[in-house]
């Protein structure tokens, strides 16, 4: 039998994923002979209409541009380093002032730049960045030793990086939250429905085998069945540990 689980427990993410695949079960049988098609036409409208906001949430006109400069600033940043390595290995009497300017610097930011998060490495050179800007010796050693014209680009990528970043929130912003979560419950409800009908059609139509589409979708809806019972056990258990801090006396009680 199949379980009418709360499917709206699951995250607004998830849910095209659930929809889609339902659908590309209901698709290899025939609907109109098992009286469901109604339901399976409402849950492929709905499966359109969460395509639609996936492409909202998931595809943005700067994205592109964004992942562009992203690239662009890592490879910059890539080669600052090359020249880091080389400045600390210089040995040059007319550099020495400017070494010990940039050096202590680089080492401070650019070393800290090898990484594959995004987020990380945005804070460092928007930091490094207004390090720059405050610090008009560094400037100017950075412009002896031959680098300032490399943080120069990297302040328009960054900008850039900025802009791209502010198109895209506002380009989300333009679907308002209502509407994602209206299509999600209309969607939820298709697949409850669905799933009523097909139980009905087991006691009103006997002589119909509904056995391999539900033995599909159970195995395929176990999946999300077990998620949402693994997310509120660890919610469940989450909630008692803070209810158990809060109840038990502190140390200084205790001690007194």
């Amino acid at each position: 039998m199949l379980k009418n689980n709360k499917y709206g427990r699951i995250h607004k993410m998830e849910t095209p994923t659930l929809i889609k695949g339902v659908n590309a079960i209901v698709k290899k049988y025939d609907t109109v002979d098992l009286d469901l098609k109604t339901w399976c036409d409402q849950l492929l409208n709905q499966e359109s209409e969460l395509a639609e906001l996936t492409e909202i949430n998931l595809t943005h006109p700067a994205m592109k541009e964004l992942k562009k400069q992203r690239k662009a600033r890592k490879k910059l940043l890539g080669v600052v380093n090359i020249h880091y390595s080389a400045l600390e290995r210089a040995q040059v009497d007319s550099l020495t002032t400017q070494q010990e300017v940039v050096i202590p610097f680089l080492k401070q930011y650019v070393r800290n730049t090898i990484t594959n998060n995004n987020k990380k490495m945005e804070e460092i050179v928007i930091q490094m960045l207004r390090t720059i800007e405050e610090n008009e010796p560094l400037r100017m050693a950075l412009q002896t030793v031959g680098l300032k014209v490399y943080f120069d680009e990297l302040k328009m990528i960054q900008q850039n990086i900025t802009l791209c970043k502010t198109k895209i929130v506002a380009f989300k912003s333009e679907t308002p939250k209502m509407r994602t979560a209206a299509i999600k419950k209309s969607a939820v409800n298709a697949l409850s429905n669905l799933i009523q009908s097909i139980e009905l059609g087991k006691i009103r139509y006997p002589e119909k085998d509904y056995m391999p589409l539900t033995n599909e979708l159970e195995a395929f809806l176990s999946e999300y069945q077990m998620l949402d019972k693994t997310r509120r056990t660890i919610s469940k258990k989450i909630a008692e540990n803070k209810k158990t801090v809060a109840s038990s006396p502190t140390t200084d009680a205790t001690a007194s």
